[in-house]
C-alpha cells in the first residue's frame, strides 16, 4: 500500500476511534502506565457502514486521480515514512514555503496560544486630542508614547491595523499626528458610535484580515474599549487589551473596565511585551534591529540599557539621533 492510501486509512482510523465506533482493549503492563491496543483487525471491523464506504471512495479517487497532486508538487509532498503531510504540504507548499506563507517573508512563530504577526489583527480605536483630555488614570504622554511604540511594533512585523476615530469634526478631533507619521497611508474609519463593534464598516475591516485574535487599545477604557471587547468575545474572537496604550476619566473607570473585560475572557497585555511576543527570538534577525530601534527609542530605562549593553559592552558606536532642527515660523503664524 503506497503512503497516501497509508495515509487515508491512518486518517479513517482516528476517526472511528474519534467516533466511539471502535471499543478501546486496555491491557497492563509492566509499568503504572497502561498501554492502549487496537489492531487493523479490530478497527476495520468495527467501522461503521458509512465510514467504510467513505475510505472505499477516497481510495478509490487516489488510485484513479493520481494526477491531483501535479509532478512539481509530488517532490514536495514526499515525507518521512509512515508520516503525514503537513497542512500546508497537503495544500503542495514546500517546507520552505510553509515558513515564508506564514510570516510574510519571516520566519514562523508557534502559536499554542500565544500571539504571532500571523494570528492577530491590531485595531486602535479613539486616539484622538478630546480623548486624552479626559484621561487622568495614567501620565498622558506615557499613553502615546506606548501607542506609538505599538504601532511601530505592527509595522515591523506587517501585522495588519484598524484604526478608528468617533465624531471627529463635532467633537474628539483628528487622529494623533504621531500615529499619523506611522501609519501615513491609511484613513481612519470614522464612526458616530461609542461601541466600534456596533459599526459595520470596522467590524468589516477586522473580519477581511481573517484573523481571529484581536490586540486592541483606545480611549476610554469603560466604553470604547470595553464594549467592544465584551461583544468581539461574544462573536468568537480573542481579544488582547494593550493596556498602557488605553486610559480613562478615573483610576476607578480603567480598573472597572479592565476587570470586566478579563472577566468576559480578555487577556490585559502591554505594548513591550506584545512587541517581544511577536520578536520572541532574539536569532530572529530579520526584525532585530527594529525592535531594538523601538526599545531605546520609547522604552526607557530598558532601552537605556540596551544602549550601555551595545557600547560600553560590545564597543558598538553610540547610537547618533537625527540632529535637532528648529522649525521655520509657519506662514500662518507670520
Amino acid at each position: 500500500m503506497d503512503k497516501k492510501k497509508r495515509y487515508i486509512w491512518g486518517c479513517a482510523f482516528a476517526l472511528g476511534i474519534a467516533k466511539c465506533e471502535i471499543q478501546p482493549r486496555w491491557v497492563a503492563s509492566k509499568s503504572p502506565e497502561r498501554s492502549y491496543v487496537v489492531s487493523t483487525s479490530d478497527v476495520t471491523d468495527r467501522l461503521s457502514p458509512c465510514l467504510r464506504l467513505l475510505i472505499e471512495i477516497l481510495l478509490s479517487e487516489v488510485t484513479t486521480h493520481s494526477s491531483v497532486v501535479s509532478a512539481t508538487n509530488a517532490t514536495e509532498l514526499e515525507t518521512d515514512e509512515g508520516m503525514p503531510p503537513t497542512r500546508h504540504q497537503s495544500r503542495g507548499l514546500s517546507i520552505k514555503e510553509n515558513a515564508m506563507s506564514q510570516s510574510n517573508g519571516k520566519a514562523p512563530r508557534s502559536e499554542k496560544g500565544l500571539l504571532t504577526p500571523d494570528n492577530c489583527v491590531v485595531a486602535l480605536i479613539d486616539h484622538q486630542p478630546q480623548m486624552l483630555f479626559g484621561t487622568s488614570n495614567f501620565d498622558r504622554q506615557g499613553i502615546i508614547n506606548n501607542t506609538v511604540a505599538l504601532s511601530k511594533a505592527a509595522r515591523v512585523f506587517d501585522v495588519p491595523v484598524v484604526l478608528t476615530t468617533v465624531e471627529t469634526k463635532a467633537f474628539s478631533g483628528n487622529l494623533w499626528p504621531q500615529l499619523r507619521a506611522v501609519f501615513p497611508n491609511q484613513e481612519p474609519l470614522e464612526r458616530s458610535s461609542m461601541n466600534s463593534w456596533d459599526d459595520k464598516n470596522f467590524v468589516a475591516a477586522i473580519e477581511r484580515t481573517n484573523r481571529k485574535k484581536i490586540v486592541l487599545a483606545g480611549l476610554w477604557t469603560e466604553t470604547c474599549v470595553a464594549l467592544p471587547t465584551v461583544q468581539a468575545i461574544h462573536d468568537g474572537y480573542e481579544i488582547y487589551v494593550v493596556e498602557d496604550c488605553c486610559g480613562d476619566v478615573s483610576q476607578l473607570a480603567h480598573n472597572n473596565a479592565m476587570k470586566r473585560v478579563i472577566q468576559a475572557g480578555a487577556k490585559p497585555v502591554t505594548a513591550l511585551s506584545t512587541m517581544l511576543e511577536w520578536q520572541r527570538d532574539w536569532a530572529q534577525r530579520g526584525t532585530y534591529d527594529a525592535v531594538m530601534d523601538i526599545a531605546k527609542t520609547h522604552f526607557g530605562a530598558y532601552g537605556i540599557g540596551i544602549e550601555y549593553a551595545y557600547t560600553m559592552v560590545h564597543g558598538a558606536p553610540a547610537t547618533k539621533l537625527p540632529e535637532y532642527v528648529i522649525p521655520a515660523l509657519a506662514a500662518a503664524h507670520k
